[in-house]
């Protein structure tokens, strides 16, 4: 499953540079459609570990953004 997930955010990272490269909206917006699924895919094939430690850095981002919002 790891490594299905490691290809799966290779074909989407490669569709992001892709999407960079494209210089019609309609074509980038699918290009960056395909990626966001692909990246959602790869979330789907991680294993447990992964996906807990995605979840707590997007926890730690969050608090720290919060903070920062709070200061200005």
């Amino acid at each position: 499953m790891f490594v299905t997930s490691l290809i799966s955010l290779g074909l989407a990272i490669a569709s992001l540079y892709i999407s960079a490269n494209i210089a019609d909206e309609i074509e980038r917006l699918v290009v960056k459609l395909i990626a966001l699924f692909l990246l959602f895919l790869s979330l789907a094939f991680a294993p447990l570990p992964i996906k807990l430690l995605i979840a707590i850095a997007l926890l730690i981002t969050a608090k720290q953004t919060h903070t920062l919002n709070q200061d200005n």
